[in-house]
C-alpha cells in the first residue's frame, strides 16, 4: 500500500490526500478507482493503467481521488442500485471533490470537467444496470 499520495506542482505539494481521507482508511493501487467500506480501503487507479497522456483519466486523476475520498467521508455503505439512489450517492462524492478543488485552487476547464463527471455518472448507471 502506498505510504503517501501527494499532488505536486512546481516542486510544491498542492494536496496531501492522506490528510483528507478518514484516519481509519488506507489507500491501495489497483486497475480502477473505488471505495471499500467493509475493508476501509480507497483504491486508486494505478498510473501504469493510464497509458494515454491525453486521457481524461490522467487529466482528472486528482479529482477522481478526491471523489473516492468523498465516498469514504460521506457514506457508510454502497448505494442501492436504483438510479435515484446511485446518482445521489455519486453526486455527493463529486460535490465533495468539486469543493476540495475549489478550496485547493486547482484549475480545471469547467466544461471539460462537467463532461468528465457526466461520462462517469452515465457509466455508473450502465455498469450497474440501474
Amino acid at each position: 500500500m502506498p505510504e503517501k499520495i501527494l499532488l505536486f506542482e512546481s516542486n510544491k505539494i498542492i494536496i496531501d490526500f492522506n490528510k483528507l481521507k478518514p484516519d481509519d482508511y488506507s489507500f491501495k493501487f489497483g486497475s480502477y478507482f473505488g471505495t471499500s467500506f467493509a475493508q476501509k480501503i480507497i483504491t486508486i487507479k494505478d498510473p501504469k493503467y493510464i497509458t494515454n497522456d491525453k486521457s481524461p483519466n490522467k487529466k482528472f486523476y486528482p479529482i477522481s481521488i478526491l471523489h473516492e475520498i468523498g465516498h469514504s467521508k460521506l457514506h457508510k455503505s454502497p448505494p442501492n442500485k436504483k438510479p435515484v439512489g446511485l446518482i445521489k450517492y455519486e453526486m455527493e462524492a463529486w460535490e465533495y471533490a468539486l469543493e476540495e478543488i475549489k478550496d485547493k485552487k486547482l484549475k480545471y476547464n469547467a466544461e471539460e470537467l462537467q463532461k468528465f463527471i457526466s461520462k462517469c455518472l452515465k457509466s455508473y448507471i450502465k455498469n450497474n444496470h440501474a
